[in-house]
Parts: structure tokens; sequence; C-alpha cells
């Protein structure tokens, strides 16, 4: 069902997005083109979500352990940089139209920021109104109600232009919008890297993943905690724990195995593995039983 919705919504999306062109070359509007640059990062954030959602489904090969989890991840490196340029490009025709002659027209300015505004509210009613739909489309969801606010500005630069007659509002609606992309441009920039960099995911930390662990009881300790993504819908997570009062490793795989479902359900951990030790390493009783063992 998430997919399907997506698919909707990825469809009405291309539809404004190509309007928003024609709209912003017959209105000789910036603030229109800015706003089509912003829907083009909505529509490709659906589509790396639909390509997520597939590569996500595959199963691993030989070659790709892991499956192809981190291809949206690269593609949306790539989808962030080269509208970073466009947005720059943008920001600094509207610098230029400050100085220009053109005459925007400000009807159609309030009517394609309407139009804007009214598919966004759609495409958040698709991607939100099932409770069952997935991490990455409720993700999708939100970042289109944060959006809205783009639309807000056209809309309120079209109605100054009407009424003032000053073209000089449309560029700086454009300077606006413009800003607004380059922020949420580089905060995507930041979280792909971060991903590609294996950085510890977003909200969670080694000390909140060990305080979780700690709390089994039969864990007395833990360390050597990595925390990364896979991908933006995967986690995953290796430390050592210590273990007491085991009395077989038959009940020592119990334990990691509720260890597992407790990072899990706590902080969305899709890949665990845990080292389990009778006690800390490195410890002076390996040495000294290993020595013994080789003497024999």
């Amino acid at each position: 069902m998430g997919k399907r919705l997506l698919n909707y919504a990825l469809g009405l999306n291309i539809a404004l997005v190509v309007g928003l062109f024609f709209a912003a070359y017959f209105a000789h509007s910036f603030v229109i083109a800015a706003s089509a640059v912003h829907q083009l990062v909505d529509t490709a954030g659906i589509a790396i979500t639909i390509v997520a959602l597939k590569l996500s489904s595959r199963p691993p090969t030989k070659k790709h352990s892991f499956g192809f989890v981190r291809a949206e991840v690269l593609a949306a490196l790539t989808n962030s940089v080269l509208l970073g340029i466009i947005t720059l490009a943008v920001l600094t025709s509207s610098v230029i139209a400050m100085f220009s002659d053109l005459h925007p027209n400000g009807e159609i300015i309030s009517v394609t920021g309407i139009a804007g505004l009214g598919v966004n509210l759609i495409s958040l009613y698709l991607l939100s109104h099932r409770p069952d739909a997935p991490m990455s489309v409720k993700s999708t969801a939100l970042h289109f109600l944060a959006d809205s606010i783009s639309w807000v500005v056209a809309i309120l630069t079209g109605i100054l232009v009407a009424v003032t007659q000053l073209s000089l509002f449309d560029p700086i609606g454009s300077l606006i919008v413009s800003l607004y992309v380059l922020i949420s441009t580089w905060k995507l920039i930041t979280r792909t890297l971060n991903i590609l960099l294996e950085a510890t995911p977003e909200n969670t930390s080694s000390e909140d993943m060990s305080a979780t662990l700690l709390s089994h009881p039969f864990v007395s300790s833990v360390h050597h905690i990595h925390t990364w993504n896979l991908s933006s819908l995967e986690r995953a997570i290796s430390a050592h724990i210590v273990l007491e009062n085991i009395s077989s490793l038959h009940q020592a795989e119990l334990v990691v195995f509720e260890l597992k479902e407790l990072l899990r359900e706590e902080h969305g951990i899709t890949h665990a593995t845990l080292e389990v030790e009778c006690h800390p390493c490195p410890s002076d009783i390996h040495e000294t039983e290993l020595g013994a063992w080789h003497g024999h």
C-alpha cells in the first residue's frame, strides 16, 4: 500500500513540476522558478524513497552481503548536489532580476502558488493517512508538510505583485524560497554523507544503546560499541557484551536473541552483531589461560 501511494504522489508532483516551469516562463516569475526547483527536490525525494523500498526488498548476493540498501543514499547525494547547483543558479538570477525590467504577472504567480500548495497538501494526505505506512513514507509526508511554507511565500508574492505592481517582490520571494531550498538541500547532503561515513545515527548514541543492553538482567557490562546506518531505513550495531550467571551456551544464545529484539524495538536496529564474553576484554585472564593451554 505504501508503494502505491508513493507512485500516486510521484505522478502528481511530476505533473506539477512540469506545469511550474511553464508557469515561470509565461509569468516571467523567478519565485515560481525557485518553487519549481523546490518541488523538484520533493519529487526526487519521493522517487528515491520508491527506489529505497524496492532495493531493500532485494535479497543479498555473494558480492553484496548487505544487499543494495545504500544505492538510495548515493542517489540522494547525487540528487542533492545537482539541485544545490541549480538553486544557486536561480538565486543568482534572482539577484540580477532585481535590476532588470521584467514585469512578472502577479495573478499567475498567486494561482500557481495555490495550485502548488494544493498538490502539497494532497501529497501529504496520500502519504500520511494510513497508519501502516512505512517509516520512509511517513518521513516524506513530513517533508511535504514542512515545505508548504514555500508555497505560502509564492502566494503572498503574487498578491503583492498584483496589488502594488512592484516587480521587485518577485525576486525577493525567489530569494526567500531559494535560501529555504539550499538549507533543506544542505541538510540532506550532510545526512547522506554521515551515512556513507558511517557516523552514529541521528537521535541515538552509544550511551543509549549501552543502557538498553545493560537493562537485561544477565548483562554485566558492554564495550566496543559501534553503531551506524546501512541506509536511511536500516541501522546496525556491533558490540561486546559480558554475561553473568549463564549456565550454558544455549542460554547465552537466548540472551543474545532477547537483546537483539530489545535493540530492534527501542532503537530500530535491523542488524546486530553481539560478541559474547564472560569477562571484559582485554583481560589478564586471557593471557594466563591461553599460556597454560598452549603449554600443554
